[in-house]
Protein backbone atom coordinates (compact mmCIF):
# COMPACT_ATOMS: atom_id res chain seq x y z
CA UNK A 1 0.00 0.00 0.00
CA UNK A 2 3.03 2.14 0.51
CA UNK A 3 4.33 1.54 -2.08
CA UNK A 4 1.74 2.41 -4.12
CA UNK A 5 0.94 5.82 -2.41
CA UNK A 6 4.82 6.89 -3.42
CA UNK A 7 4.85 5.43 -6.90
CA UNK A 8 1.31 8.25 -6.86
CA UNK A 9 3.31 10.62 -5.16
CA UNK A 10 6.41 10.01 -8.10
CA UNK A 11 3.71 10.00 -10.65
CA UNK A 12 2.21 13.59 -9.73
CA UNK A 13 5.71 14.96 -9.27
CA UNK A 14 6.25 14.26 -12.62
CA UNK A 15 3.08 15.05 -14.19
CA UNK A 16 3.37 18.66 -12.55
CA UNK A 17 7.10 19.28 -13.30
CA UNK A 18 5.91 18.45 -16.89
CA UNK A 19 3.38 20.77 -16.79
CA UNK A 20 5.37 23.43 -15.88
CA UNK A 21 8.13 23.19 -18.66
CA UNK A 22 11.18 25.54 -17.91
CA UNK A 23 11.22 29.25 -19.48
CA UNK A 24 14.08 30.76 -21.52
CA UNK A 25 15.34 34.17 -21.47
CA UNK A 26 18.15 36.21 -22.88
CA UNK A 27 19.78 39.05 -20.74
CA UNK A 28 20.62 42.04 -22.72
CA UNK A 29 24.31 42.95 -22.74
CA UNK A 30 25.45 46.29 -22.75
CA UNK A 31 28.29 48.16 -24.59
CA UNK A 32 30.70 47.27 -22.28
CA UNK A 33 30.01 43.11 -23.79
CA UNK A 34 28.72 43.77 -27.08
CA UNK A 35 29.93 39.85 -27.92
CA UNK A 36 28.07 38.62 -24.93
CA UNK A 37 25.68 35.87 -24.78
CA UNK A 38 24.06 35.57 -21.72
CA UNK A 39 20.53 33.02 -20.80
CA UNK A 40 18.82 32.42 -18.20
CA UNK A 41 17.13 29.40 -17.54
CA UNK A 42 14.11 29.32 -15.08
CA UNK A 43 12.38 26.82 -13.50
CA UNK A 44 10.27 26.26 -10.45
CA UNK A 45 11.82 24.12 -6.94
CA UNK A 46 9.49 22.17 -5.10
CA UNK A 47 8.66 24.73 -2.60
CA UNK A 48 7.78 26.92 -5.30
CA UNK A 49 11.04 29.13 -5.23
CA UNK A 50 12.64 30.26 -8.76
CA UNK A 51 15.38 28.43 -9.74
CA UNK A 52 17.85 30.53 -12.42
CA UNK A 53 20.54 28.94 -14.20
CA UNK A 54 22.77 31.45 -15.60
CA UNK A 55 24.76 30.62 -18.57
CA UNK A 56 27.39 33.19 -20.60
CA UNK A 57 29.52 32.95 -23.27
CA UNK A 58 31.52 35.22 -24.98
CA UNK A 59 32.23 37.29 -21.84
CA UNK A 60 35.24 39.32 -21.24
CA UNK A 61 37.33 38.96 -18.18
CA UNK A 62 36.76 41.36 -15.68
CA UNK A 63 40.52 42.61 -15.40
CA UNK A 64 40.29 43.45 -19.07
CA UNK A 65 37.50 46.12 -18.74
CA UNK A 66 38.66 49.44 -18.67
CA UNK A 67 38.65 50.38 -15.84
CA UNK A 68 39.86 46.52 -14.98
CA UNK A 69 37.43 44.95 -12.54
CA UNK A 70 37.96 41.95 -10.23
CA UNK A 71 35.01 40.08 -10.32
CA UNK A 72 31.30 40.10 -12.41
CA UNK A 73 28.67 39.80 -9.29
CA UNK A 74 25.23 38.46 -10.20
CA UNK A 75 22.45 40.44 -8.85
CA UNK A 76 18.23 40.02 -8.33
CA UNK A 77 15.85 43.03 -7.25
CA UNK A 78 12.22 43.64 -6.94
CA UNK A 79 10.77 46.54 -7.86
CA UNK A 80 11.34 49.35 -5.36
CA UNK A 81 13.78 47.34 -3.10
CA UNK A 82 17.36 46.80 -3.03
CA UNK A 83 18.84 44.61 -5.07
CA UNK A 84 20.37 40.99 -3.68
CA UNK A 85 23.68 39.73 -4.57
CA UNK A 86 23.08 36.02 -5.79
CA UNK A 87 26.84 35.29 -6.27
CA UNK A 88 29.90 35.82 -8.52
CA UNK A 89 30.20 34.97 -11.99
CA UNK A 90 33.21 33.20 -12.54
CA UNK A 91 34.41 33.42 -16.22
CA UNK A 92 36.87 30.60 -17.33
CA UNK A 93 39.89 30.25 -19.89
CA UNK A 94 36.88 29.81 -23.22
CA UNK A 95 35.64 32.82 -21.77
CA UNK A 96 32.05 31.06 -20.35
CA UNK A 97 30.30 31.40 -17.11
CA UNK A 98 27.49 29.76 -15.36
CA UNK A 99 26.01 30.24 -12.07
CA UNK A 100 22.98 28.71 -10.04
CA UNK A 101 20.75 30.46 -7.82
CA UNK A 102 17.34 30.34 -6.17
CA UNK A 103 14.92 33.13 -5.12
CA UNK A 104 11.48 33.31 -3.77
CA UNK A 105 10.50 35.74 -6.38
CA UNK A 106 8.61 35.80 -9.24
CA UNK A 107 9.04 38.86 -10.94
CA UNK A 108 12.33 40.89 -10.40
CA UNK A 109 15.19 42.18 -12.63
CA UNK A 110 19.05 39.96 -12.78
CA UNK A 111 21.63 42.01 -13.41
CA UNK A 112 25.68 41.74 -13.72
CA UNK A 113 27.81 44.38 -12.31
CA UNK A 114 31.43 44.45 -12.89
CA UNK A 115 32.70 44.89 -9.41
CA UNK A 116 36.64 45.12 -7.97
CA UNK A 117 34.94 43.26 -4.63
CA UNK A 118 33.13 39.82 -4.95
CA UNK A 119 31.84 40.51 -1.04
CA UNK A 120 30.54 43.87 -2.19
CA UNK A 121 27.27 44.47 -0.42
CA UNK A 122 25.57 47.06 -2.92
CA UNK A 123 26.01 46.95 -6.85
CA UNK A 124 28.25 49.70 -7.34
CA UNK A 125 30.47 49.01 -10.71
CA UNK A 126 29.62 48.86 -14.03
CA UNK A 127 26.54 47.09 -14.70
CA UNK A 128 27.22 44.74 -18.36
CA UNK A 129 23.49 42.87 -18.56
CA UNK A 130 20.22 42.95 -17.45
CA UNK A 131 16.71 41.48 -17.89
CA UNK A 132 13.35 41.77 -16.50
CA UNK A 133 11.85 38.02 -15.70
CA UNK A 134 8.39 37.28 -14.91
CA UNK A 135 8.29 33.65 -14.28
CA UNK A 136 5.54 31.80 -15.88
CA UNK A 137 3.34 29.44 -13.80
Amino acid sequence: MKALAAIGLIAGVMAFTAAAPAQDLVMAPSHVLPAASIHLNLGTDHNGNTTVDLKAQHMAQPSSLNPPQDVYVVWVQRPNQRPQRKGQLKIDNDLNGELKFITSERRFEVFITAENDPNVAEPSGTEVARSAVARKQ
